[in-house]
């Protein structure tokens, strides 16, 4: 599978050493708004200045999104309206049952895949626990660290 990124920041990183180093899966195509990003992509990776340019050329058979959460949903569908598979790693919207999102998907006359994976940052546990400690509901002393565990969406088994 080719997947071009789209958007070169900290978790674009994460992702690329997660591409590289495993099988079946290669990056082709790159795209930020800062031309400078460029310089952090691979030697065999194609930078495109221009998004519009990258979605009607690349060869990639999904375009994995690395934006800022905010510009997810509006990134996913350029995506989607070039007829190209969109993987978002975050919520695809930043609130629960925003409009935008709904709306926004009806007018994609056809199916296309689009795989959003979970964000373990936005899981209900971490919320309470956010709610919780805003509310001051109880005391136990400073916080020397929280650890929370999630499955790994990109492993699987099946061969």
């Amino acid at each position: 599978m080719r997947i071009a990124l789209i958007g070169i920041g900290k978790i674009a990183n994460y992702q690329m050493q997660a591409i590289n180093h495993t099988r079946g899966i290669k990056l082709v195509d790159a795209h930020d708004l800062d031309p400078v990003r460029a310089e952090e992509l691979p030697g065999n990776v194609h930078f495109h200045e221009n998004l519009d340019q990258m979605l009607k050329k690349s060869a990639a058979d999904a375009f994995l999104i690395s934006t800022p959460t905010a510009t997810h949903f509006e990134v996913a569908m350029k995506v989607i309206e070039a007829d190209r598979i969109a993987i978002v790693e975050k919520p695809l919207c930043t609130q629960t049952g925003e409009d935008g999102c709904t709306v926004g998907l009806r007018r994609v006359p056809r199916k296309l895949l689009l795989y959003s994976a979970f964000h373990p940052a936005y899981g209900r546990e971490v919320e309470w626990w956010r709610e919780q400690m805003d509310a001051q509901n109880f005391d136990l002393g400073q916080l020397l660290g929280f650890e929370s565990c999630f499955s790994d969406p990109y492993f699987s088994t099946a061969s």
